[in-house]
C-alpha cells in the first residue's frame, strides 16, 4: 500500500483514474465516420450525439458517487463506478445498432462519474493546504496532456483494428488501473468519518443551490459554454477531417486546441492572484464575444456565409478554447463560493447540473451545424457570451 510520503505513486494512480474520462471521450472522436459507416443511421446527427449522451451519464453519476463514497468509503464507490464503466464498454463492444451503442455510452458515463468525482475527494482526504495544491498541480499537468495525445492514439489504433475494439482497449486499460488502485491505494476515508447515504441530503443540497441566485447564475453560464465545447467535440472530426479535408492531420489540430485550454489553465493560476475571478470571467466573455462577432462578420462578408479559410477559423477557435479554459475553473469556483457549508456535495451537484444543461444544447448545436453548417458555431459562442453577460448583470443587481 502507498503511504502519504509516496507522492509519485499517488500522483500516478490519481492521474490514471482522471485520464480514463478524457481517453474514453477523445479516443472515440476519430471513429465517428467508422461508426456512421457501420450503422448507417437515418440522420447523421445521431452519431454526433455519442459524446453528448456519455456526458449525460457522467452528470447523473457525479450526483451519486460523492454521497455514496461518504457511506461506503472511497474505494468501494470507485469499484462500483469502474465496473459499471466496463459493463458500458461491453455493451458498446457488442452493439448491433446505434441505439445499443448509445445505451453503452450512457452506462459508461454513469461509471466514469466515479473517477471524475472521487479523485478530488481522495486527494482532499490525504492532503490539505499547499501540499494538496502541489499534488493537484502535478495531477492536472498529466491530465491536460491526455486530450492532446488521445485522438492521435485513437486514430492510430483505428488504422490497425475495427473501431469497436477501442472499447476492448478501454476495458483492458481500466482493469490495469483498477488492479493497481485496489492493491496500492489505501482507503482514505476511515469508518469513523463516514455518514449514512441519504437521498434527502442530496435533495437538501440541491435546494440550497437552487435558492442561491449567484450559484444558479454561474452554473447556467458554465452549462452554456460547456454546451458549445461538447458540441465542437462531437463535430470535430467532421469539421477538420472532412469539411477542411485535413485527413489524418485532424488530430494535430485537435491537440493544439487541447493545448490552448491547458495554457489557459496555466496562466489562470498566475493571473487569479493579480485579478479577481470575476474580472477574469468578464474579460474572457468579452473576448469570446468579440471573436464570435469577428467570425460571423468575416463569414458573411468574405465567405458569403460559406466555409471560411482554415487559418482564420482555427485562429478564432484557439481564442475561444483559451477563453473556455479561463472560464471553466473560475466559474466553477464562483458557483461554489456561497456554498461553503455544503462544499463537498455541492461540487458534485454543480458539475452535474451544468452538464445536464449543456447536453441538450450541445445536441441542438450539432443538429443546426449539420443542417445549416457554417455560421452555427460563431452564433452559438455569441449567444453563450451574450446570455452570460445578462446573467452576470442580474447577479450583480441582487448582490447590491
Amino acid at each position: 500500500m502507498l503511504t502519504r510520503d509516496n507522492n509519485i505513486g499517488f500522483v500516478f494512480i490519481i492521474a490514471s483514474l482522471m485520464a480514463l474520462v478524457s481517453l474514453t471521450i477523445n479516443m472515440l472522436l476519430p471513429a465517428y465516420s467508422n461508426i456512421n459507416d457501420t450503422f448507417k443511421p437515418s440522420s447523421p446527427d445521431k452519431v454526433h450525439s455519442v459524446v453528448s449522451l456519455l456526458y449525460l451519464g457522467l452528470a447523473i453519476g457525479q450526483m451519486l458517487y460523492g454521497p455514496l463514497s461518504d457511506t461506503t468509503g472511497r474505494k468501494k464507490a470507485m469499484y462500483i463506478g469502474l465496473f459499471l464503466f466496463i459493463i458500458g464498454c461491453l455493451q458498446s463492444l457488442f452493439s448491433s445498432s446505434l441505439n445499443e451503442l448509445i445505451i453503452g455510452q450512457i452506462i459508461q458515463g454513469l461509471g466514469l462519474g466515479a473517477p471524475r468525482v472521487l479523485v478530488l475527494s481522495i486527494v482532499r482526504d490525504q492532503y490539505e493546504g499547499n501540499k494538496m495544491a502541489k499534488i493537484m498541480s502535478y495531477v492536472m499537468m498529466i491530465y491536460i496532456l491526455v486530450p492532446v495525445i488521445s485522438p492521435t492514439l485513437g486514430k492510430s489504433l483505428l488504422l490497425i483494428m475495427n473501431w469497436k475494439w477501442l472499447y476492448l482497449f478501454f476495458i483492458v486499460l481500466t482493469l490495469i488501473v483498477l488492479i493497481v488502485f485496489a492493491f496500492k491505494m489505501p482507503e482514505t476515508l476511515q469508518k469513523p468519518n463516514r455518514v449514512f447515504f441519504s437521498i434527502t441530503r442530496i435533495l437538501k443540497a440541491a435546494i440550497i443551490i437552487i435558492k442561491n441566485k449567484e450559484s444558479c447564475g454561474f452554473i447556467f453560464i458554465l452549462g452554456l459554454y460547456s454546451s458549445v465545447f461538447i458540441g465542437i467535440l462531437n463535430l470535430s472530426q467532421k469539421i477538420f477531417e472532412f469539411d477542411y479535408n485535413l485527413g489524418n492531420k485532424y488530430t494535430l489540430y485537435f491537440a493544439l486546441l487541447a493545448l490552448s485550454i491547458g495554457l489557459a489553465s496555466f496562466f489562470n493560476g498566475r493571473w487569479v492572484d493579480r485579478y479577481s475571478m470575476k474580472s477574469l470571467v468578464h474579460k474572457s466573455i468579452y473576448i469570446s464575444i468579440i471573436a464570435s462577432v469577428f467570425h460571423l462578420i468575416y463569414s458573411l462578408k468574405y465567405a458569403q456565409g460559406e466555409q471560411i479559410g482554415l487559418n482564420v477559423f482555427f485562429g478564432v477557435l484557439l481564442i475561444q478554447f483559451f477563453c473556455y479554459g479561463i472560464l471553466i475553473g473560475n466559474i466553477s469556483a464562483l458557483a461554489l463560493k456561497p456554498l461553503g457549508h455544503v462544499a463537498g456535495l455541492a461540487s458534485s451537484l454543480v458539475g452535474a447540473i451544468s452538464t445536464i444543461i449543456s447536453v441538450p444544447v450541445s445536441l441542438l448545436i450539432g443538429y443546426y451545424y449539420l443542417k445549416y453548417n457554417n455560421n452555427t458555431l460563431p452564433v452559438s459562442f455569441l449567444l453563450a457570451g451574450s446570455f452570460s453577460l445578462i446573467i452576470i448583470k442580474t447577479i450583480n443587481k441582487y448582490e447590491k
